[in-house]
Formats: structure tokens, sequence, C-alpha cells
């Protein structure tokens, strides 16, 4: 039996990305391509959007660095697979290699955080990964990916500063994030 052809079949995308972009259009739910498995996420929280708002101008407010929203990082071992991170952080105006994403965690995520996403960041050598997560005030800083895991980890709770190593100099203040 073959397929139908109507005037539509064109429309509809065929590969996982177009499918993504397809959802994320008319949803405007945040779709990710991770491990061949389409992943969706709200990202119509008021917390969550101040707390990247926060980060975004506390990280990128010196004028060296740019965070962006809603870009893309490659996964290396599948051309399909994608993660969309809150932000993006890279030297501002190259356009070049991000060189950390910040995570903020849902309020509806389930177990530890995003433990499982940040393999996901390790495998494509995203240097830096911070997670935020605001049902219990904490981040997590991960730094040294080795292509499976990141090999140092940092931790600490909102009001001490997310200490960032090079190529940043300074810290992430993260007193007075909101909270859930």
């Amino acid at each position: 039996m073959t397929p139908r052809r109507g005037p539509l079949a064109r429309l509809v995308p065929r590969d996982p990305r177009g499918v993504a972009r397809l959802v994320t259009r008319a949803t405007g739910l945040r779709a990710e391509v991770l491990g061949g498995s389409l992943v969706l996420t709200r990202t119509d929280c008021a917390v969550r959007t101040e707390t990247v708002r926060l980060l975004a101008d506390r990280i990128a407010g010196g004028g060296e660095w740019e965070a962006v929203g809603g870009c893309p990082v490659d996964m290396p071992l599948d051309a399909d697979d994608f993660a969309v991170p809150d932000l993006l952080v890279r030297k501002a105006g190259a356009g070049g290699r991000p060189v950390l994403a910040v995570e903020v965690v849902s309020r509806a995520e389930k177990g530890r955080g995003l433990s499982g996403k940040a393999e996901w960041y390790a495998a494509a050598y995203l240097p830096l990964l911070l997670v935020v997560d605001p049902r219990e005030g904490r981040w997590s800083l991960c730094s040294g990916p080795d292509g499976a895991a990141f090999t140092r980890t940092g931790q600490g709770v909102y009001g001490e500063a997310a200490v960032l190593p090079a190529p940043f100099a300074g810290a992430v203040p993260t007193a007075g994030l909101p909270v859930h």
C-alpha cells in the first residue's frame, strides 16, 4: 500500500528537526530531539521567564558576552539530535561557539533536576553548564566535559555566587532569583 499524497503531504516535515520546528510554531512549546525522541517543554512559567531574564542580564551585562535564548545545540552522535537550553552564552558580536548553557529546571521536572540532560551537553563538549533550580533555590555549575559527562561540578544555594571558570572573569550572583 502506498501512502496517500494529498495537497498537505509536502507541508508535513519528514525529519525530526522539521517536526520539532512545526510543533514549536504550532504550540509555543520548546521542542528538542534527544536520543531520537521529541522532548517538549513548557516555556510559559513566570518564574522560569524571570530567572532567564535576570541571568541573561547578570552574565552578559558587561558587554563582552551575549546571552541568547532559543538557540539549538547540535549533538555530535546523531545529526537529528539537538537540545535547546534556556540561554546560550558566547562572545558578543562573534556569533561563535557557545561556552555556557543555562538550564532552568521547570516546576514539573521529575527527579533530580536535569542530570540526564547534562550528559547531552557533555557529549556536545559544551564547556560549561549552569543548572538553576527554582523549586529548591539551588544551582549547579558543571565543567570539564569529556564526551560522556562533566568531570567537575560545583553546587550552591541562591544567595551564593556561581563562580565561572575561564574564559569568564567573575561570578554570577544568584541572590534575588525567583523561587516557586
